[in-house]
């Protein structure tokens, strides 16, 4: 599970850099600052899942108006399992 503390500090972070922007920009951004504060800047493909727990919040706090949300989308050297 995340730590709480972590996805307060990257919230902070969204508010204090962005004062007009639409729920899917904070969402967007709030998943890049976090993928950031945990793991690092990475290399161009190189993604790392973000725990469920984390994405809850984030679409909890900017939700989709119509509901829609993108998901997890593998990096252009990984294989997706064909079932």
């Amino acid at each position: 599970m995340a730590d709480p503390k972590s996805v307060a500090y990257v919230h902070k972070q969204c508010l204090s850099k962005h004062s007009m922007m639409t729920n899917k920009t904070y969402r967007h951004h709030t998943y890049r600052e976090y993928i950031k504060y945990i793991h690092g800047l990475l290399e161009k493909n190189n993604r790392k899942v973000i725990p469920s727990c984390v994405v809850w919040y984030i679409r909890g706090r900017w939700p989709d108006p119509d509901g829609n949300h993108t998901g997890y989308k593998p990096g252009s050297d990984e294989v997706e399992d064909v079932v």
